[in-house]
């Protein structure tokens, strides 16, 4: 099988996406440590995902001075309780910079092993309730296509491809193909805020909640040991 660098953050959209390549591809995980509020948790899902799914050799970098460089609440580990309860209903998750930032560091891994293709977790649609928002910058195709024609100039004797096997796909239905593939959401991680409980009020946990309902489901990562 082909080589394939999956970037897996340890959320829903990551778990979906690896239970779904793993049979088409060689799959090589890679996590990236950003520094952010979330870190601990994110790298103990990525963890018990890849125990999960039985992905061999999974590889965490880390990037220390991201944390340094990045004015946005989620990266501010100093920020008190009352201000992200105050900031939770109106800061999103876009952190501009980020993705490029860890599209990078995935680039030289996948030049480096000779995989062919990135795996990125993006969705254009986002849930959200009631009314629809516009996807962030980094979720969207056109991000994409722009980076992978820059891609085909900046490495042109090894290209690889980033490719987003998610982009289409309502959140409630990514959802639903995770249960189809029994992908393990019960030990995946959404929160932006915190890293020992879901804070159920980020956009995160309420972008997860949204998906869960419109799907149909209950969420199997909630217990009620972890409800704020």
């Amino acid at each position: 099988m082909e080589k394939a660098v999956a970037l897996v953050s340890g959320g829903l959209k990551s778990a979906v996406m690896v239970a779904a390549e793993r049979e088409r591809s060689d799959l090589l995980v890679l996590h990236i440590e950003t520094g952010s509020r979330s870190s601990a948790a994110e790298r103990t899902a990525f963890g018990e995902l890849c125990a999960k799914l039985d992905l061999p050799n999974p590889t965490v970098v880390s990037l220390p001075h991201v944390v340094d460089m990045i004015d946005h609440l989620w990266f501010d580990r100093g920020a008190s309780a009352s201000d992200l309860e105050i900031q939770a209903e109106i800061l999103d998750a876009y952190v501009p910079g980020l993705m490029p930032t860890m599209l990078g560091v995935a680039v030289l891994y996948a030049v480096r092993c000779r995989a062919r293709r990135i795996l990125v977790g993006a969705c254009e649609s986002v849930a959200t309730a009631p009314r629809p928002a516009p996807a962030a910058p980094d979720q969207r195709r056109e991000f994409y296509q722009v980076y992978n024609e820059m891609l085909a100039t900046a490495v042109p004797a090894f290209t690889p491809e980033v490719v987003t096997p998610l982009i289409d796909l309502p959140p409630a239905d990514i959802v639903r193909l995770g249960q189809r593939l029994r992908a393990p959401l019960e030990v995946t991680w959404s929160c932006l805020a915190a890293s020992d409980g879901p804070c159920g009020r980020c956009a995160g946990c309420r972008a997860r909640a949204v998906s869960f309902l419109q799907a149909g489901m209950a969420d199997p990562a909630i217990s009620p040991a972890r409800i704020p």
